[in-house]
């Protein structure tokens, strides 16, 4: 019996176990950037400050955090590999929605699948195909946001809001374009 690996490879990509684990693995990692300092890659007298206070907190270990990458989780390239496999599962999982989508609002049996085609058949078919419509596009709805908000933080990384060289007082007004601050 012959298995088609690009099958195989959809499934486990839009199965829900992968987009768990991949939730899971990240969120683990924004708590440890949480509680674990993190190195500035750009500013270096900030760098400086925060590897000084992690060595007062940490002591020997510190060297050992750095090198291992606890000490910036969110710059190292398993973060971004992370947050780009959950796009790509995302994205693939509202394909799959629309797909659904797009067979349960079509008239033909033959477009349908198996188990929505016997629904149909059985008393209240029409509720039960409204009840899968309803699923999939709250589905495809939070998808979609969830690439969004991915998009936006994409878009902060590569084309931040910055101000460089402005000197803040203490207690004195900054002008911030139309806002003070």
């Amino acid at each position: 019996m012959y298995r088609d690996p690009w099958r195989i490879i959809w499934q486990v990509a839009v199965s829900r176990k992968m987009l768990l684990a991949l939730i899971v693995v990240i969120t683990i990692g924004l708590a440890l950037s949480a509680w674990l300092p993190q190195l500035s890659p750009t500013d270096p007298v900030a760098y400086a400050q925060t590897l000084s206070e992690a060595r007062g907190r940490f002591g020997d270990a510190t060297v050992t955090m750095q090198r291992i990458g606890l000490l910036h989780i969110r710059h190292t390239v398993v973060f971004r590999v992370l947050l780009a496999l959950l796009a790509a599962c995302l994205m693939l999982r509202a394909a799959e929605n629309v797909h659904e989508l797009v067979a349960l609002r079509s008239s033909d049996p033959a477009v349908r699948s198996d188990e929505d085609s016997n629904a149909a058949v059985e008393p209240g078919g029409d509720r039960t195909a409204n009840l899968w419509l309803s699923r999939s596009f709250f589905s495809l709805a939070m998808h979609g946001g969830s690439l969004i908000i991915l998009l936006g933080f994409l878009l902060t990384y590569l084309w931040g809001w910055r101000v460089e060289d402005m000197i803040l007082l203490p207690a004195a007004p900054v002008s911030l374009g139309d806002s003070r601050a």
